[in-house]
């Protein structure tokens, strides 16, 4: 019952096995990614070794270490780090020189690794399926690695999975698989997701393609560039298309890997840019490994000259087109003092002074009760994600999910010690907010019944995220008005 939320469960050991050892702390869940990214980074720099050698690497680690955007989200307490690692480390096993016999079973087990962060209706589950599709086919003969390969597969996935479904099957299929489609309905029901028509939906994939294109514009350039330079060979009749895949194997297969990708956000409909970051590295590799073979290619040197120089001009002026560097508004949170971090740890603090050790607290900033080393209630782990108000209350407790009923009923009969309130969250009548807007006028007067405002913390006012301010109530004496 530990991960009971909207993800398999390998992603919350992977942070929460730091935090047993250090204890709970967001510092400490920063320091868990950023060790993370290292190890995908020193990944990245050995596969682009292996497949375009020093030059490749060079190339490839230059985009990484450049791209701010990219560092800031692999540093966040997410499943970005981790799945990411974890496909660099695919690929890097893949592509070694090792016997099949081994090389196929492990890549097999880190694919199922990657599942098992993921959620089951995912990219990565059809990936799995695909590869073990792919590897039965090309060792047919071999009967051993095809049983081998599957039986990790399934043995993986069943010690991430099985005792989470042995424990309570309902809860865990609600959480990984149907709740999408519940909130999906949710959300339609309060007019947070209109239908779109297929204008709209490739008009969202445009926007959020153009938008991935700024944030990773180097490696963009790089790669386009590749593929002028392999069409032009094609047409001047230096290679053809048979001989170009076969030798450059390696690099189409990364390529259809990130195709797969972009086919999957298009039907999908989610066009976050965020969301790119899973296979920005990749990309950073084919384009280190590309250029080396150009460079190797190229038989005259001041060509060779020419590539570098734009290379590195790329490089080094690539951050300055990163939007936490163009972005004005973004700079003042450069100070520790106006970032979310440092404004979480003073909440934090304030919700510590004025409840014990041991209380409950109602929330929708679940984060700053952690930090506070204090209790959530079971119905409140993800924000406003798990407030389904429609619902009955027998479905509603069933899958730990809170319905206006249980709400009230927090709040009226005083259950928690404290409520901890957002503007982002729970004043704000735009996004995820609109949830509340018909209750909010009521709850806010039994909150004011039953409980009374004992801290604001202002939001710094110089920080671009826009979180809004937190609210602290604690529970009035009964002769108190």
């Amino acid at each position: 019952k530990d991960f009971f939320i909207q993800h398999n469960p390998l992603i919350f050991y992977i942070y929460a096995i730091p935090q047993y050892f250090f204890g709970p702390d967001m510092i400490v869940g920063r320091l868990t990614s950023l060790t993370l990214m290292m190890l995908m980074f020193a990944s990245v720099w050995r596969l682009s070794m292996k497949l375009g050698g020093t030059t490749a690497a060079l190339i490839a680690s230059g985009l990484m270490v450049t791209n701010l955007y990219s560092i800031y989200h692999f540093s966040a307490v997410h499943y970005l780090a981790s799945q990411t690692l974890l496909i660099v480390l695919f690929f890097t096993v893949l592509f070694e020189d090792i016997r099949d016999s081994i090389k196929y079973p492990l890549t097999t087990f880190i694919l199922a690794l990657i599942v098992g962060v993921r959620y089951p209706i995912d990219l990565m589950s059809g990936l799995l399926v695909l590869y073990i599709i792919f590897l039965a086919y090309h060792n047919w003969n071999d009967k051993k690695i095809i049983i081998s390969s599957v039986s990790i597969a399934v043995i993986t996935l069943a010690m991430i999975m099985l005792p989470f479904i042995i424990i309570a099957k309902d809860q865990f299929v609600f959480d990984t698989i149907t709740y999408l489609f519940e909130a999906q309905k949710l959300y339609a029901d309060f007019g947070l997701m209109e239908k779109q028509s297929i204008f709209s939906n490739i008009m969202n994939y445009y926007a959020g393609s153009l938008g991935a294109f700024r944030n990773f514009n180097a490696v963009a350039i790089l790669i386009f560039s590749l593929l002028l330079y392999s069409i032009s060979r094609i047409f001047s009749k230096e290679s053809n298309i048979k001989d170009m895949i076969a030798h450059n194997h390696d690099l189409v297969f990364l390529s259809t890997f990130i195709i797969f990708n972009e086919l999957f956000f298009a039907a999908a409909r989610s066009s976050a840019i965020s969301h790119r970051t899973f296979v920005f590295p990749i990309a950073a590799i084919i384009a280190g490994a590309g250029i080396s073979k150009v460079i190797t290619l190229s038989k005259d040197q001041n060509s060779k000259s020419l590539i570098y120089c734009f290379v590195i001009i790329l490089i080094i002026f690539a951050p300055l087109t990163d939007p936490f560097i163009q972005d004005k508004e973004i700079k003042p949170a450069y100070k520790w003092k106006n970032s979310d971090l440092y404004y979480y740890y003073e909440v934090s603090n304030e919700v510590a002074n004025h409840t014990s050790p041991g209380d409950k607290i109602l929330t929708v900033a679940p984060i700053i009760v952690l930090q506070a080393n204090r209790e959530l209630i079971d119905q409140n782990i993800m924000e406003l994600f798990d407030y389904f108000p429609t619902w009955d209350t027998e479905k509603a407790r069933k899958y730990k999910v809170m319905n206006t009923e249980m709400l009230f009923d927090y709040i009226t009969k005083r259950k928690v010690e404290a409520v901890v309130l957002t503007d982002e969250r729970f004043f704000s009548n735009a996004g995820m907010g609109q949830i509340l807007d018909k209750e909010r006028p009521e709850l806010l007067r039994v909150l004011d019944e039953n409980y009374y405002l004992v801290e604001k913390i202002p939001y710094p006012a110089e920080s671009w995220s826009g979180h809004g301010n937190t609210y602290i109530y604690i529970q009035r004496e009964f002769n108190q008005t």
